[in-house]
Parts: C-alpha cells; structure tokens; sequence
C-alpha cells in the first residue's frame, strides 16, 4: 500500500523551497523586472504629459497617486470611445443593410392605402405594424413627390444619401425616423403608445409639411 500523504511534512517541504536562495533570487528577479517596466512606464508618460503641459516638469515624478489616477482616466476616456465608435459603426451598417420594402406589393400600394393600414393596425393595438406603415407611408409620399425613387432592393441608408441631394433640410430628419423604425422593425423592440403616437406626429408633420409645399 501506498504511504498517505503527510499534509503537514507537505506544507513544511514547501516552505524550504520558498526559503531556497534560488527561490528568492528568482523571485527578487522577477520583481526587480516588473518595477522597472512599471517605472520605465511611469517616465514615458510623464514625459508626454509634460510635452503637452509644460508645467508639469516640476512635478515629483513620484507622485503616483496623480499618476496612476491619470492612467486610469485615460484608460476609461479610451474605452468609452472604442465602445461608442462599436456602437455606432453597428448601428450604419445595420442601417445599410435593412430594406424598407420587403416585397413588391408593399411597392405598389399608395402611400393612402399604407395610412388606411395604419388605422387598422391602431384599432387592434398593433403599435409595430403600424410604424411599419407610417414610414411606409412617408417613404411613398417622398416618391411620389420626386425626392427620391422607392425601389425594393434599397436600403434606408440609400433613401437617406438621395434625400441629401434633393432635400437636405429633410435628410435628417428622414435619418431618425428611420433608426426608429429599424430598431423598432428589425430589433424586437416593443414601442410604447406614448413613443409611437410620438412618432406617428413626426410622419404625419412631414406629410402635411410636402403637401403643402406642393401645393404652394
């Protein structure tokens, strides 16, 4: 039979090996190395903080309280930027990629008959499908107007570099309303009235906004 571990000559035979001088010149070692990176560390960015403040060249190079607070905020100034530039560069492309018109005769259909549709979808309490139809609804209206042409294959973000050309001051506004409209078709978000009878409000302004433009 196999003689059972003592766990107490265990422990004692660990401690001689963390007493060896090899141990502790290796240990000394490893340190000694890590001081010196974290040093060399501290000087580069002082030397930068003294490139862009000049004042800061009679400051204690051992202040790492200042230091290292200093560090920490960039190192937070720096993720929060990655992660809104993620953030956004996911919010184009997903723009880029979303169609509108799903199928012809979505296309086909009048912008008054996606309005009718809109009725219908509020009398049921259907608050998605009807942002679905108002913007469906607008995007017909700006065709039909001429400010850009509504085609199956396109994206809202192609809808948006026409408006541009024919009518920047609308561009904008088109941009948001789209978002909206992705986020609440495309990303299983669940509108609230409050929210939708917010939005219904912007299409139907832009709506009375053409018409009446046309008709001046």
């Amino acid at each position: 039979m196999e003689k059972m571990l003592d766990p107490q000559k265990a422990k004692q035979d660990i401690e001689k090996i963390l007493d060896r001088k090899e141990y502790q010149a290796y240990n000394k070692e490893t340190q000694n190395t890590l001081q010196i990176l974290w040093s060399r560390a501290k000087e580069w960015l002082m030397d930068q903080l003294a490139k862009l403040f000049p004042s800061l060249e009679n400051v204690d190079k051992s202040a790492n309280i200042l230091l290292i607070s200093l560090i920490v905020i960039v190192i937070l100034l720096l993720a929060i930027a990655i992660i809104l530039i993620v953030r956004n560069a996911r919010r184009k492309s997903k723009f880029r990629d979303h169609r509108p018109l799903q199928t012809m005769s979505e296309l086909e259909w009048s912008y008054q008959s996606h309005l009718a549709e809109v009725q219908k979808m509020e009398d049921l309490g259907e608050y998605t499908k009807a942002t679905r139809h108002l913007f469906l609804a607008l995007l017909l209206y700006f065709n039909q107007s001429g400010w850009l042409e509504a085609k199956v294959w396109k994206t809202n973000w192609e809808y948006y570099a026409e408006l541009k050309r024919t009518n920047s001051a609308w561009a904008q506004k088109f941009y948001l309303l789209a978002q909206f409209f992705d986020k609440v078709t495309y990303g299983e978000y669940q509108i609230k009235k409050e929210e939708y009878e917010q939005y219904k409000q912007e299409i139907v302004a832009g709506l009375a906004e053409k018409h009446t433009a046309s008709e001046g």
